[in-house]
C-alpha cells in the first residue's frame, strides 16, 4: 500500500466529514490540537472499516499529529504488533483524555501485556498514562471479572493514591476504578 497516498485520501475524507462546531466546543474546553477537524467517531470507524488493520498505515498516521488521524491509527493498528515500546512511545504524544480513551479501548486493551502495561503506567508520573493505565484495567477488571489478591491490593493502594491526583481525568478514573472493585464478588 502506498501509505502517502492513502494518508491524503483519509485527510479529504476527513475534510468531507468536518464537523467545526464540534472542534470548536473541544477547543473551548481547553482540548487544543495541532488540528481537529470534529469528525464523529461513527465515521471514523467507517473509514478504518474501509483500510482494515495495518500497522504502516497506522504508523503513518500517528505521525500527522492531527486528532482523527491519531484516532484513526488506534483503530487499524493491530494489536499483536503492538508492543511496549511503541506503546510508550505512542503515548507521549496522547495530551488528551479523548484520545486516551480511544488509544485504550480500541488497541491497548487488546493487546496481550495489557495488564503489566496499565500497572505499570499508573505506577507512573504520566498523567495520560495513568488515565490510560486506569482505563484498560477497568475494562480487564469488567470483562475477566476476579484477578488475584494481590493485584487487587496494588489497584486499591494505587487508586486510593491517585484520589488526591492534580489531573480530573485521572482522579475519576481511579475513582471509577475502586467502584468497579467494590462490585467484585
Amino acid at each position: 500500500m502506498d501509505y502517502a497516498t492513502a494518508i491524503k485520501e483519509i485527510k479529504n475524507r476527513l475534510r468531507l466529514c468536518m464537523n467545526g462546531a464540534a472542534a470548536a466546543d473541544m477547543r473551548s474546553h481547553g482540548i487544543e490540537y495541532h488540528l481537529n477537524f470534529g469528525v464523529t467517531a461513527v465515521e471514523l470507524k467507517r473509514i478504518a472499516a474501509e483500510y482494515g488493520k495495518d500497522c504502516g498505515l497506522a504508523c503513518a498516521l500517528w505521525k500527522e499529529n492531527i486528532r482523527e488521524c491519531r484516532i484513526l491509527a488506534t483503530m487499524l493498528m493491530p494489536p499483536a504488533e503492538m508492543d511496549n515500546q511503541l506503546a510508550d512511545l505512542w503515548l507521549e504524544n496522547v495530551q488528551f483524555p479523548d484520545l486516551a480513551e480511544q488509544f485504550s479501548f480500541n488497541l491497548l486493551k487488546n493487546t496481550d501485556f495489557a495488564g503489566e502495561l496499565a500497572f505499570r503506567w499508573i505506577a507512573g508520573q504520566n498523567d495520560m498514562g495513568q488515565y490510560c493505565g486506569y482505563l484498560i484495567l477497568a475494562n480487564l477488571v469488567r470483562s475477566k471479572g476476579q484477578m488475584s489478591p494481590r493485584y487487587r491490593d496494588e489497584l486499591t493502594d494505587q487508586a486510593h493514591t491517585d484520589l488526591s491526583s492534580s489531573c480530573v481525568s485521572v482522579r475519576t478514573a481511579a475513582q471509577r476504578i475502586l467502584e468497579i472493585l467494590t462490585d467484585q464478588p
